[in-house]
């Protein structure tokens, strides 16, 4: 890993953890945990802080989870893969799958995403979120999703909304109409994530696709 990463996961950690305690909590909390030893000692607090830091850097990043695990996790190439809603520990592990773009589909929900792009972008990643109406996708989503996957070029970049069925469907057309994939390949990552049933459940998508490909 570089040092700017882990520079970026060690920002990460302390972000995380100051957002869930004040400062001084965290402080007397890694003093008495992590300074016992040098209690009866003459340090400053500013020293004290600073090798509370170097610990940091060395230690593993804090509740990391891979991204395999994410519901339907879903890779299409190297640099594109998909899943449901990733947790706060997949969040964590973004920097070491080496993913660099984040976009996500999925309309704001206090519950599972509100803090997402905060998180993310702590981590010096990229993000975008496009929030698509379940039940009224537009092409004007579209057009902005493919327009930033474009952008992205070599990037690595994973797309996710709560299933992944905004986003296997949002690539599905990216690659078959931007990308010139054969609609017969792109369809088996598509029907990878997609069961049959949830087309005739769900036939705002099956139009959507249908009007574009058709």
């Amino acid at each position: 890993m570089s040092s700017n990463s882990r520079i970026r996961k060690t920002l990460s950690q302390l972000i995380l953890a100051l957002d869930r305690f004040s400062f001084t909590t965290l402080f007397a909390s890694c003093q008495n945990q992590l300074m016992k030893p040098f209690n009866q000692c003459c340090f400053p607090n500013w020293a004290r802080l600073w090798i509370i830091l170097i610990l940091a850097a060395a230690a593993p990043a804090y509740g990391s989870e891979s991204l395999i695990s994410a519901r339907n996790y879903h890779e299409v190439s190297e640099t594109l893969v998909s899943s449901g809603q990733i947790s706060p520990a997949h969040i964590a592990s973004l920097t070491d799958e080496q993913v660099e773009l984040v976009i996500n589909l999925t309309v704001e929900d206090t519950d599972l995403n509100a803090r997402e792009g905060f998180d993310i972008t702590a981590l010096g990643i990229d993000y975008l979120h496009i929030p698509v109406d379940w039940d009224n996708p537009t092409e004007q989503n579209l057009q902005l999703f493919m327009h930033v996957l474009d952008a992205a070029g070599d990037q690595k970049v994973l797309v996710h909304c709560f299933a992944n069925y905004r986003a296997s469907a949002f690539i599905y057309l990216y690659r078959t109409l931007k990308q010139g994939v054969a609609p017969e390949i792109a369809r088996k990552d598509l029907d990878a994530i997609w069961p049959k049933p949830a087309w005739a459940q769900f036939p705002q998508w099956q139009a959507f696709i249908a009007e574009r490909t058709l």
